[in-house]
């Protein structure tokens, strides 16, 4: 795991607020994707997390070119099973993120000014309309288990 810091908070300390067993944190990973399931397959317990400040080959759904630069918060979390269905988990964690953002903004659900914060089936969260933050999830099989990353989580600061 990197020995760096965000924010001027050591990566053990975001672990044990976060209460996962570890985490690290990276200026630049071409992928947090791949490198939560490199550390799978090297045995990391379930729970693990990587941040990284950018991403240089990140992909979103069905392969797409991800842009990932510097200035997001680019997250993986390593799931191991057993694990609700994919759709699911990123439907779950797409909702978690909803409610993220609007912890962020101060907005209530039921304000009826203010920003809007919205999901946009099955996981990118919007905020009045523009895309802020998604998730996206990528299973492999590894010597004969089979384990996921869960979503990796990849937030772009609203502007607004």
């Amino acid at each position: 795991m990197a020995r760096l810091e965000i924010d001027g908070i050591p990566a053990a300390v975001l672990a044990r607020r976060w209460g996962v067993p570890q985490c690290g944190v990276f200026r630049s990973l071409t992928s947090s994707l791949d490198a939560i399931h490199d550390l799978g397959a090297q045995g990391a317990p379930a729970g693990t997390v990587i941040l990284a400040e950018e991403q240089t080959a990140g992909r979103g759904r069905d392969g797409r070119t991800w842009r990932s630069p510097a200035g997001g918060v680019w997250l993986g979390m390593l799931l191991r099973p057993p694990l609700p269905p994919a759709g699911v988990l990123s439907l779950r964690v797409g909702l978690v993120l909803a409610d993220v953002v609007e912890a962020i903004l101060g907005v209530r659900p039921s304000a009826l000014s203010g920003p809007r914060v919205g999901l946009k089936w099955p996981n990118d969260v919007l905020v009045d309309d523009r895309k802020v933050a998604g998730a996206a999830g990528r299973a492999r099989h590894c010597s004969g288990s089979v384990w996921a990353s869960g979503s990796t989580w990849q937030t772009k600061s609203p502007r607004i």
